[in-house]
C-alpha cells in the first residue's frame, strides 16, 4: 500500500505531530551557569579548601565555606562559570604562600571557556595538579620542588617571561579535577 518513501514520510509527519525530537533533552534545556571541579587530597595530611573571589579591589570574598578533605578522599564544587578572580585556597589571607587553583571566565570573539593557572609560591611543600575534564585543553601540575615555568606561578616576576603558567581552555564550560599532592 505505502512504498518505502511514503513510509518515511508518513513516520517522520507522526514523529513531529507528537513531539518526538531528535536532540538530546541536555540541548533542549538551558544549561545552568556552572561547572564542576573535583578536589582529591592525595597528601598524607588532611587539606582545607575553600573556593574565593579576588576582587577589583584586591579584597577577598568567600564563595564556599571552608572544608576539610580527609587524605585519600575527594570534594566535589560546583563553581560558578561566567566570574573571574576565583581561587581555590587552603585559606581566605590571599597573600600567604599556599598552593592555588585559580580560574576564571574568558570569552574571545565567538569563544568561550576558563582561564586557569596554579599558584606555587616559593616555600609551599604540597604540590598541584589541575586536570581539565576536555582533552583538548591542557594540565598543569607542579610538585613541591620542581615546577616548570609553564607549569605555575612561582614568583610574581613570571610576567616578564610572557607569563607562560597562564592557559585557556577555549572549548565552553569544562569541569576541572584540581589534586594535592598528585602521585604522577
Amino acid at each position: 500500500m505505502f512504498g518505502k518513501t511514503s513510509f518515511t514520510k508518513l513516520a517522520l509527519a507522526a514523529a513531529l505531530a507528537t513531539g518526538i525530537s531528535a536532540l538530546p533533552i541536555q540541548v533542549r534545556q538551558a544549561e545552568p551557569e556552572t561547572f564542576n571541579i573535583k578536589v582529591i587530597n592525595s597528601c598524607a595530611h588532611d587539606q582545607p579548601i575553600g573556593v574565593f573571589r579576588i576582587n577589583p579591589d584586591f579584597s577577598t570574598s568567600t564563595l564556599t565555606p571552608m572544608t576539610t578533605i580527609a587524605s585519600g578522599q575527594s570534594h566535589n564544587l560546583t563553581v560558578p562559570y561566567k566570574e573571574i578572580g576565583l581561587r581555590i585556597a587552603t585559606n581566605e589571607n590571599q597573600f600567604t604562600a599556599q598552593p592555588l587553583f585559580e580560574f576564571g571566565y574568558s570569552g574571545w570573539g565567538d569563544v568561550e571557556g576558563t582561564a586557569y593557572d596554579l599558584s606555587m609560591m616559593s616555600g609551599l611543600i604540597t604540590g598541584m595538579k589541575a586536570t581539565p575534564a576536555n582533552p583538548l585543553c591542557e594540565a598543569k601540575q607542579c610538585d613541591s620542588l620542581i615546577c616548570k615555568l609553564a607549569s605555575a606561578w612561582t614568583n610574581a616576576d613570571q610576567t616578564a617571561d610572557g607569563s607562560p603558567a597562564d592557559t585557556v581552555c577555549y572549548h565552553g564550560k569544562t569541569d576541572f579535577t584540581v589534586e594535592y599532592c598528585p602521585k604522577n
